[in-house]
């Protein structure tokens, strides 16, 4: 063992887990926040991503460095400026930490960054692999600049992972959220026609994914990080509904509907997106919970 890890965006719903998650495997892990805060077991440092300001004690013996940090994409509209900054958040970021490790000559083994399989865009129910072409709009041109980033530290000999993550299933909150609290209300319904594809994965086995690619020198390069069942909206609706004990009801809501609550934002629950999990198998990678309905009832009961 003996890796010391350093993740950014630790405060989210990814990083928190996956803090746990090393701290209970035995690493040893430090973390970059804005603000000063105390996490038993974790060794924290600050950074002014605005100002190009980091504590560079932070990469004493690092030998990983996970980049999780960004402006969440569905917190507010995709106004002009709230569409800089999630690209900002995530790229000048990813650049302040690679002017770093280059100026300081920091020695790491791995940079693994999070990524989204909105790269691919909506795509109907076309299969789509790590190989498949990126899509166009705001989400693939985001997705596409975060991963250009993080391949610069390819550049100074260090393996690159990107993540390209699909719908996050959890109880403590995320996409799913929104979902269970409209049925429990029951205002449960599909959205836009329902046959729009999900590439589920629940959280435990994201960050499992992330532990893998700390700790498997082979696994470089980009991975869909989803479940080999995705199902359409409706199908989520359904399970999600039947778990909870709550009907749904007998209609769709309509996507100039969304369009109207959400602006361009609507194409997060509107877009379809068939991803593969093969290559990530392929190297080796069991998920725990492959079945939507095993994975919801872990969550949720």
């Amino acid at each position: 063992m003996g890796k010391r890890v350093l993740i950014t965006g630790a405060s989210g719903l990814i990083g928190k887990e996956l803090v746990q998650l090393l701290l209970q495997q035995g690493y040893k892990v430090s973390i970059l926040s804005r603000h000063a805060t105390a996490i038993s077991g974790v060794d924290v440092y600050l950074w002014d991503i605005a100002n190009n300001q980091i504590d560079v004690k932070v990469f004493e013996n690092i030998d990983v460095l996970v980049h999780l940090a960004g402006e969440s994409i569905a917190a507010k509209r995709w106004t002009k400026k709230q569409k800089k900054e999630i690209i900002n958040s995530r790229v000048n970021s990813a650049d302040l930490l690679f002017e770093t490790v280059k100026k300081h000559r920091i020695p790491l083994q791995k940079f693994i960054s999070a990524s989204a399989v909105g790269i691919y865009g909506d795509r109907g129910a076309e299969i789509l692999t790590e190989n498949s072409r990126l899509g166009k709009g705001f989400l693939p041109l985001c997705c596409k600049l975060w991963e250009n980033a993080a391949d610069q530290f390819s550049t100074l000999g260090i393996d690159v992972v990107k993540i390209r993550t699909g719908f996050v299933l959890s109880d403590q909150g995320g996409a799913l959220s929104p979902i269970t609290k409209m049925i429990r209300w029951y205002l449960g319904a599909p959205l836009g026609s329902g046959k729009q594809i999900i590439p589920w994965i629940h959280l435990n086995d994201l960050t499992a994914i992330y532990l893998k690619a700390i700790s498997d020198h082979h696994v470089t390069g980009v991975y869909n990080a989803c479940a080999s069942n995705p199902v359409t909206n409706k199908i989520l609706t359904i399970e999600v509904a039947q778990i909870l004990k709550k009907p749904v009801l007998p209609l769709h809501v309509p996507s100039f509907i969304l369009r109207l609550l959400m602006g361009k934002m609507s194409i997060l629950p509107l877009m379809s997106t068939h991803t593969s999990n093969q290559k990530l198998e392929q190297a080796g990678f069991k998920f725990k919970f492959d079945k939507l309905q095993a994975a919801l009832t872990d969550i949720l009961l």
